[in-house]
């Protein structure tokens, strides 16, 4: 659905690079994280912000073997 939703407003653009590419993107991935869902009246970021975020831990500092 993500994919879908940001190729469709960028499918009439010409990009030249891959950074080019990843700048249209970032901004347009930010406004879907915060789209509201209107069954669940909150958004992706919301929903990642309340019951997940606080339960991640940090990354080991060592790679695994």
């Amino acid at each position: 659905m993500v994919e879908r939703w940001i190729l469709a407003r960028l499918r009439n653009r010409q990009f030249f690079s891959l950074g080019d590419v990843n700048a249209a993107i970032h901004p347009l991935l930010a406004r879907l994280n915060d789209k509201v869902w209107r069954h669940l009246g909150a958004s992706r970021r919301q929903m990642f912000n309340q019951p997940d975020k606080p339960a991640l831990k940090p990354l080991p500092v060592e790679p695994p073997v």
